[in-house]
C-alpha cells in the first residue's frame, strides 16, 4: 500500500470544493506493460484522517488506521501501458480534510490478499509527471438544488406506470441522474432533459428559475436553493439503457453485428434510431449498415447502409417504414461494421450492464456484457383515458310565464308566494297548471280581503253619523 500526503494550506478555509481528482502517474520505470497476476483488479484511494505521520518516520507497524471502504477505485485489465495517470475522485475527502489543512490518501489492492501483484506510481521525488491533486472551488455562495422528473397528468396517466423520476438532466457539463440533490454555485447555467420521456415543461421552485419553461434545452438561474424539475409524459418515448456517458469503443471485423434488444412497454410505430460513435474520421470508411430486428434476431425490415459524419450520437430515421411495436414483444436494433476497425460504437458502464446486448460473429449470436449506446424511440398508443371531469348537470324544467296583473291604484300589502315542487314523475305542464291555480285563488283572496275592509269602513261611517 502507499501513503500520500497533500498540502491543503492554498486552499481557502470556506472554500466550497467543486471536485477533486488525485491523480499519480502509474509506471514500470521500463515503459512496457505490467501485469497484475490473475486477471483483473482494482486500486482504491482510502481516506485517512490521521495527518501525523511523516514520510521518514512511518513504517509498517505505526501506520495510520484509514476507511475500510475506498473512496474511489480504479480498474486495471490484466496488462495495462505503463505512463499514464490514473485518477481517483477524492471531492468528499478533501471537504472533510479542509479544516486540518492536508489530505492524506492510502493506495491498495481492493480484493488481492497476499496474492502476487504489483503497481509501481511515480512519486515526488520523480523528474517530470509529478503526483497531482486537481482541486475546483468556489467561495462564492452554494445553494443546495433539487433536480428531479415527474408526470404530467394533464397529458398521460401512464408515465407512472414507468414510473417517475427518471431519465438525466444536464447542468453545464455535468449529467445528474434524478432525481438527485446537489450544491450548485450561484449563477446561470445551460440545462437539458435527456431522458426517454415526451419533454412538456419545467418547473421551478425556491431560488432557481429558467429562462424558457417549454424549451427541452434553455438557461437555469440559480439565486438561491430550491427544484429543477422537468415534466414529461409517455406519449412519445425513447427507450434506452445506457447512462449517457461514453466510456468504452468497440469495434468488430467487417460482418460482424452488435445489437441491443428493447422491450417496449406499449404498442406503437417505431420512429427512429441512434447510436453514438466515436472516431469518425472519414465517411467511406464509417459507413455501417442499419437491422431492425424481431426477437430471434431476423430483420423486420431490408437492411439499409447509414453514415454518420461527425461523433456523437447519429440520428436513423424510420418514420417511411411504418414499423409496428407490440406491447410486450422484443426488437433489436443492431450495427453491422462494413469496415474492420474504423468505425467505434460506444458502450458504458459494463459492470452494471442488464444483458441485452448481443453479438454476431458472423456465425452465432451471442450475449455480451455491454451497455451499447443505442436508442430507439416510439411513438406509443395510448389507451384513451377516460374522462373524470364533474358530473353533468340535470336539465331544468322549462319555464312558465304568466302576465302580470293591472296594478290596482290602492296600497297593498307586500305578499310572499311561493310555488310548490311537482312531485315524482309529474310534467311541466301540470307544474304550470298548479302555478297558475294558486296564483288564482291568491287574488279571489286579496279581492275578497279588500271588499271586507271597504265594508267595514262604509258601516264605521255609517254608526258615526248615526251617533251624532
Amino acid at each position: 500500500m502507499i501513503y500520500v500526503k497533500f498540502d491543503l494550506s492554498d486552499i481557502p478555509q470556506n472554500a466550497y470544493i467543486v471536485s477533486a481528482s488525485m491523480k499519480l502517474l502509474f509506471s514500470d520505470f521500463d515503459n512496457l506493460y505490467y501485469g497484475i497476476m490473475g486477471g483483473g483488479d482494482f486500486i482504491g484511494a482510502y481516506y485517512c484522517s490521521d495527518n501525523s505521520w511523516t514520510e521518514l518516520g512511518i513504517t509498517w507497524n505505526n501506520r495510520p488506521e484509514f476507511d475500510a471502504t475506498a473512496t474511489d477505485i480504479e480498474g486495471f485489465g490484466m496488462f495495462t501501458y505503463s505512463d499514464s495517470y490514473d485518477s481517483w475522485n477524492v471531492t468528499e475527502d478533501v471537504t472533510k480534510s479542509l479544516p486540518s489543512r492536508a489530505l492524506t490518501e492510502v493506495l491498495k489492492f481492493r480484493d488481492k490478499n497476499g496474492d502476487y501483484g504489483f503497481a509501481r506510481y511515480r512519486s515526488k521525488e520523480a523528474a517530470s509527471y509529478l503526483p497531482l491533486l486537481e482541486i475546483e472551488y468556489t467561495t462564492d455562495p452554494v445553494f443546495e438544488v433539487q433536480f428531479e422528473s415527474i408526470q404530467d397528468p394533464e397529458a398521460t396517466q401512464y408515465f407512472s406506470f414507468l414510473g417517475s423520476n427518471k431519465g438525466f438532466i444536464s447542468i453545464e457539463d455535468e449529467m445528474i441522474s434524478v432525481p438527485d440533490i446537489s450544491n450548485v454555485e450561484q449563477g446561470s447555467y445551460p440545462v437539458e432533459y435527456d431522458s426517454g420521456y415526451n419533454f412538456v415543461r419545467w418547473e421551478t421552485t425556491g431560488g432557481v428559475t429558467v429562462s424558457d419553461y417549454n424549451s427541452k434545452s434553455t438557461m437555469a438561474i440559480v439565486s438561491g436553493s430550491g427544484s429543477l424539475i422537468a415534466v414529461g409524459n409517455a406519449e412519445k418515448l425513447e427507450y434506452y439503457y445506457d447512462n449517457g456517458i461514453p466510456i468504452r469503443n468497440y469495434t468488430l471485423p467487417a460482418g460482424a453485428m452488435y445489437a441491443r434488444q428493447f422491450n417496449p412497454l406499449f404498442s406503437g410505430q417505431l420512429l427512429s434510431v441512434r447510436y453514438y460513435f466515436n472516431n469518425v474520421s472519414f465517411p467511406s470508411q464509417s459507413t455501417f449498415r442499419v437491422h431492425i430486428l424481431n426477437s430471434d434476431k431476423e430483420d423486420l425490415i431490408a437492411p439499409f447502409e447509414a453514415t454518420p459524419t461527425s461523433n456523437g450520437w447519429f440520428n436513423v430515421d424510420l418514420l417511411t417504414y411504418d414499423l409496428s411495436i407490440v406491447e410486450g414483444v422484443g426488437f433489436c436494433v443492431a450495427l453491422e461494421f462494413l469496415t474492420s476497425e474504423v468505425l467505434c460504437i460506444c458502450g458504458t458502464d459494463a459492470y452494471d450492464s442488464n444483458y441485452q446486448d448481443y453479438l454476431w460473429d458472423g456465425t452465432f449470436w451471442g450475449t455480451t456484457y455491454d451497455d451499447l449506446m443505442i436508442r430507439a424511440t416510439v411513438l406509443n398508443d395510448l389507451p384513451e383515458i377516460p374522462e373524470t371531469g364533474p358530473a353533468p348537470e340535470p336539465e331544468t324544467e322549462p319555464e312558465t310565464s304568466v302576465e302580470p296583473e293591472p296594478e290596482s291604484t290602492e296600497e297593498q300589502p307586500e305578499q310572499e308566494t311561493t310555488s310548490p315542487e311537482p312531485e315524482d314523475g309529474a310534467n311541466a305542464e301540470e307544474s304550470g297548471l298548479s302555478f297558475t291555480i294558486s296564483l288564482e285563488m291568491l287574488l279571489t283572496i286579496i279581492v275578497a280581503v279588500v271588499a271586507v275592509v271597504v265594508i267595514g269602513v262604509v258601516a264605521y261611517k255609517l254608526g258615526k253619523r248615526n251617533s251624532q
